[in-house]
């Protein structure tokens, strides 16, 4: 997926009843309970809301779907 692409998804809104597609300081946002930066340790460790990934290197992005943080939030159970 290219990078025009992931901005059309971006910008598209709704996509297939998943919601919007965030970054990870909006989707910190959306979430109010953790930072950016722990979205991002939390990848790091395999936890947390699922996520998608774009590109590689320094050219990756991530981004979230609403509907996986609203799933996230209502099961966040780990290890169980």
């Amino acid at each position: 997926m290219g990078a025009g692409t992931t901005e059309a998804l971006v910008a598209a809104g709704d996509h297939n009843g998943r919601g919007q597609l965030l970054c990870p300081k909006e989707a910190a946002v959306y979430l109010r309970i953790v930072t950016a930066k722990t979205l991002a340790n939390w990848r790091c460790y395999g936890i947390g809301p699922k996520y998608v990934k774009t590109g590689r290197g320094s050219a990756a992005r991530v981004y979230y779907w609403t509907s996986d943080l609203d799933e996230w939030l209502a099961d966040p159970l780990v290890g169980i």
